[in-house]
């Protein structure tokens, strides 16, 4: 090629370059599956390598947590879960050991690069609660986070039960998504997720997926609801929706509504490591109970101490059907289905050697009803609803995304931008070091590229010549892919938005004026029981305040048609 023809191809590369993003870079996907531990068992979560070498742990993505919190193999503080060390391993999803990892370094607040304004689940700033250090980080095997903070919780969670494992904080100024999008290797502070199957045998279950900086188009199906988040003190992920419609689905093809009215509707918070289907007002869940047939329930003994923390138990199987929820925001409402092997299954509890045991006998319904003194509380849909739906969420467009998901193992991850926008994906960029260690919060980080082995003498080191020569040659090879990939992925996307609008994101913001049932609470409080299961005992419950209950919105949907374009009958929302 001549200099004067490869300058005309770069100089039209650079222009083209100059108007688009040609070259965002890919999504980030990691698995939600059974982590293996060093105790020989396994902990279901977000999948990720901690330390050097690599240490493997499970996390629960959490918010409003901004910093990533780890629970320590020293001091696990296990209690009120298995107090031996085997059994504390699995509860916590892995325990970090600091000393047993080549590339930790202890570290504070504010060196580590941590966000020093998070209160939960430890003041960030209180050395007595956490203390802070550096390690690194392996995402997947071209992304690996070098020096990044590590808050090591000295004390439980106040989510306790409910949330057990390390804790990935997905906040507004979460440590991750920024230092991944600071460092370019994600499109935007987006992250999206299916949860997948947790079920008890080999065929009911299915590893989810978490995909930072985009999301995943073959796990989505239908329409999609898009809303604003919308701050709310007793919503820490401020992922606001309303439940307009619960309907049973019989096995015979029967179905019927659990509201009597449609003033039963009610507002819901969005919560992915809530360990439920659901949580919902009391006596809306007496009316599904009566409605499916199931004897009595009584809150304080049966409810799981287990796995599914809290939820409501029975002797023997309830109902062998489904469950619909009509999703509403704005004006948009979708229908997600609950099958069966989501909503039932039986009860899974830790053992102190840390294995998982079931309790064939008694059969868990994945709904947490609220009775008081939480009868006030904010309904959510937790993480084995994000079984059956598909979540994005955008922090830098403060919005979120649901679907139905499609549960599938094949993949197609797309990039997403900071106005939500689906971007062409063309570049995949080289195994990289992610190098987090600043000193001050504010502090931007760097990219430092990876080698396998590293330069030990200066014999080998190449001239600033040369390294100049060859960025120049790499930097106009690599944009002449970039025009190329651009010209095919522009032409690829036109057909896509031609031939496939149902998973187009939709800004659409919520003008609802949604608002707090409860400002004070975000996290279920339990009363003290009189037989109170072994878990349960050493913990004492934090108090709250009770709000009084908001008015609903001036119109709730009485008729739409689901996702395959059906009408719904009217008598399933009667009047």
């Amino acid at each position: 090629m001549s200099t004067t023809l490869f300058l005309c191809r770069l100089l039209l590369a650079l222009i083209c370059c100059g108007i688009v993003d040609c070259c965002p870079p890919p999504p980030i996907a990691l698995p939600i599956r059974n982590v293996s531990l060093p105790n020989g068992f396994v902990s279901r979560g977000i999948a990720l390598e901690v330390g050097t070498p690599a240490q493997q742990l499970a996390f629960s993505p959490h918010m409003p947590e901004n910093n990533t919190y780890v629970y320590d193999s020293g001091n696990p503080v296990c209690s009120p879960g298995p107090v031996a060390p085997a059994g504390c391993m699995t509860y916590r999803g892995g325990l970090y050991s600091e000393s047993a990892s080549t590339s930790h370094v202890s570290s504070s607040i504010n060196v580590s690069g941590a966000d020093p304004f998070d209160t939960s689940p430890a003041n960030a700033q209180n050395t007595a609660q956490v203390a802070w250090s550096q390690d690194s980080v392996g995402l997947d095997v071209n992304t690996t986070l070098d020096a990044y903070p590590l808050g090591v919780l000295k004390q439980d969670s106040p989510y306790q039960q409910q949330v057990p494992q390390n804790l990935l904080g997905l906040g507004a100024n979460s440590t991750l998504l920024s230092a991944l999008k600071s460092a370019s290797r994600i499109a935007s502070r987006s992250w999206s997720m299916f949860y997948g199957e947790a079920g008890v045998t080999a065929s009911g279950q299915m590893d989810g997926t978490f995909v930072l900086g985009g999301y995943d188009r073959a796990k989505v199906s239908g329409s999609n609801l898009t809303a604003s988040m919308t701050k709310n003190p007793s919503c820490g992920s401020d992922m606001l929706v309303f439940v307009t419609g619960l309907f049973v689905n019989f096995a015979n093809g029967t179905t019927s509504s659990v509201f009597t009215s449609q003033s039963q509707a009610f507002q819901a918070c969005i919560n992915p490591a809530f360990p439920s289907v659901m949580s919902m007002p009391d006596s809306i869940f007496e009316n599904m109970n009566t409605i499916w047939g199931a004897p009595g329930f009584d809150i304080y003994s049966t409810r799981s101490a287990g796995l599914n923390f809290w939820n409501a138990a029975y002797s023997g199987a309830p109902f062998d059907g489904a469950l619909a929820i009509d999703i509403t925001a704005g004006s948009s409402t979708i229908t997600v289905d609950i099958p069966n092997n989501l909503l039932v299954m039986p009860d899974i509890t830790w053992a102190n050697n840390g294995d998982l045991t079931l309790n064939l006998s008694k059969e868990i319904v994945l709904i947490n009803n609220l009775v008081a003194p939480n009868n006030n509380d904010l309904a959510i849909l937790g993480r084995t609803f994000l079984s059956a739906a598909y979540l994005l969420v955008n922090q830098d467009a403060r919005s979120f995304t649901l679907w139905k998901s499609n549960p599938t193992t094949d993949s197609d991850l797309v990039s997403v931008d900071g106005q939500g926008n689906v971007l062409p994906q063309t570049c995949v960029p080289p195994p990289s070091n992610i190098t987090t260690n600043t000193t001050s919060p504010s502090e931007t980080p760097s990219i430092s590229s990876t080698s396998s082995t590293p330069a030990t003498s200066t014999s080998n080191k190449i001239s600033t010549g040369a390294i100049a020569g060859i960025a120049v040659g790499a930097a106009g090879a690599g944009i002449l892919s970039c025009i190329t990939a651009f010209c095919v992925s522009r032409q690829r996307r036109k057909r896509h938005d031609d031939n496939s609008s149902s998973t187009a994101l939709v800004n659409m913001s919520d003008e609802s004026g949604l608002s707090s049932r409860n400002p004070t609470m975000y996290w279920p409080q339990y009363a003290d029981h009189p037989n109170p299961a072994p878990l349960l005992l050493p913990h004492e419950m934090a108090s709250h305040e009770h709000a009084d209950p908001v008015e609903m919105p001036g119109e709730i949907p009485e008729l739409h048609s689901n996702d395959k374009g059906e009408e719904i009958k009217e008598d399933r929302l009667p009047h």
